[in-house]
């Protein structure tokens, strides 16, 4: 019996959201609408979450309880996990990212450089943890993202036939 192909990747996109400014969060969910446009013109497959989305201000965030529980599903239904990481703050968006370094998710970074990032997740890519890209331009995120996701969609297609 043949199975279905995989046609779709999950990307789980993290942005600050409660330590940052209303202006500062649309611009971050302003730049995640262009990442994902610029993907899909590409022709990549995928389906994306980011709370950002969903998010005016700091005042419209769910119940931490709730936005843990969903935030934590949708990691481990993902395939990519994005952190978009514009400036040193404190975030749930680390507790996201190490849950998703925990399962072994291929982690992109787009940060206007290391350094912004906090040091033990600075250098991931040389480290034993699975796999890592930091970027600081929306061009080359766009190439990493589409790759990864041709990538994931051909290996899961191929565990899917074997």
């Amino acid at each position: 019996m043949s199975q279905e192909a995989v046609t779709d990747v999950q990307i789980f996109i993290s942005t600050p959201i409660s330590t940052i400014s209303a202006a500062s969060l649309k611009q971050l969910a302003d730049l995640v609408r262009s990442l994902v446009n610029e993907i899909l013109l590409q022709g990549a497959n995928c389906k994306y979450f980011c709370a950002a989305l969903d998010t005016q201000d700091a005042l419209g965030l769910d119940d931490p309880a709730d936005s843990a529980l969903r935030d934590f599903n949708e990691i481990a239904k993902s395939d990519i996990f994005l952190l978009i990481y514009p400036e040193v703050t404190a975030s749930s968006a680390l507790v996201e990212l190490g849950f998703a370094i925990a399962l072994g998710l291929p982690v992109i970074f787009f940060s206007p450089n290391r350094e912004t990032l906090p040091f033990i997740v600075r250098l991931l890519d040389k480290s034993l943890v699975g796999e890592a890209f930091y970027f600081n331009n929306t061009g080359e995120t766009v190439s990493m993202l589409v790759e990864q996701i041709g990538k994931r969609l051909r290996l899961q297609n191929l565990l899917q036939t074997s």
